[in-house]
């Protein structure tokens, strides 16, 4: 067990340090911040004293030497469009995101582990069939043209809903249920593939054969299995909420890290992006860690194999 949760966490530890890197070659591949900041042209003098305040005057490994070796005291730097620590910035945003996210979360996991259990149990139904075809748009719709559709159908036709911006309960409807779309769908369908072969095993047979009614079966046997596929995919369910978080604070508005990092690609800012897309990957790797662990918990058979 040790040795599992040693390697796992080096693992993470040198995932994070290569997203480090990649972001920090990629941004620099963008151009000159102080092109975007200013449209109508900067003389030359002005462009030096920018590049200098900022860093960008040195060479490319020694700016990396010095994003590292700040970045291990958790300086990650002035935001070159607001001036401001970009780690101000983001703690203002996190919990946001947070907010969102976690409603995301619950309503996907709800929807998705009850239409997956029911699919699972009645796989000929008329209603199973009707919600496996509901629950498949997360798959077939972007999640872009998802969000408009919403926009379009309860705020401009129905005019029910804001579009945009962040305060009351109705603010939430909207983007948790464009952010809930796609792991709705892929809790659906791992949950009722794994009902659905737990339903088919001897056991099950023989409870049958003794009697036992559905419902005990069901509290007994599937809930338990399909507890464990949920857990299965939670790491990509996590991974759908980070990545499509992005796009949904960026069309409605809301003021997250989603919408912070795609400000910080419009302007080229790099220390926001850099911290932005360090932020969110850390995330993704610490919760699949997480989830790796609990495999482990689950069945120890897997650290003694890894």
């Amino acid at each position: 067990m040790l040795r599992f949760i040693l390697l796992r966490s080096l693992r993470a530890l040198l995932t994070v340090f290569l997203v480090m890197l990649f972001v920090f070659f990629c941004a620099r591949l963008t151009g000159d911040p102080f092109v975007v900041m200013f449209p109508d042209g900067i003389t030359g003098d002005e462009l030096k004293m920018f590049n200098e305040k900022f860093g960008l005057d040195q060479s490319i490994p020694k700016q990396l030497s010095l994003y590292i070796k700040n970045a291990m005291r958790f300086d990650f730097g002035l935001s070159i469009y607001t001036k401001e620590p970009v780690t101000a910035l983001y703690s203002r945003d996190i919990a946001q995101t947070f907010k969102l996210a976690s409603c995301a979360l619950i309503v996907s996991v709800a929807a998705g582990f009850s239409v997956g259990l029911y699919a699972g149990l009645r796989p000929k139904s008329k209603l199973s069939r009707t919600l496996l075809s509901v629950a498949s748009l997360g798959y077939t719709i972007p999640v872009f043209l998802f969000a408009i559709a919403l926009i379009l159908l309860f705020s401009y036709y129905m005019r029910l809903l804001p579009s945009q911006g962040y305060g009351s309960w109705r603010h939430y409807i909207m983007p948790v249920l464009s952010l809930a779309a796609l792991p709705t769908t892929t809790i659906t369908r791992h949950v009722r593939r794994n009902v659905m072969d737990v339903m088919t095993q001897d056991y099950i047979k023989t409870a049958y054969a003794k009697g036992i009614g559905l419902r005990k079966i069901i509290t007994r046997h599937v809930l338990r299995n399909s507890f464990l596929a949920l857990v299965t995919v939670l790491g990509i369910v996590v991974t759908d909420l980070v990545g499509g978080s992005i796009v949904v604070e960026t069309i409605f508005s809301w003021p997250g890290m989603g919408k912070r990092i795609v400000e910080a690609v419009m302007y080229r800012d790099f220390p926001s992006l850099q911290f932005g897309v360090l932020c969110f990957s850390t995330a993704v790797v610490i919760i699949s860690a997480a989830v790796d662990l609990l495999y482990v918990i689950i069945d120890p058979r897997i650290a003694a194999n890894a």
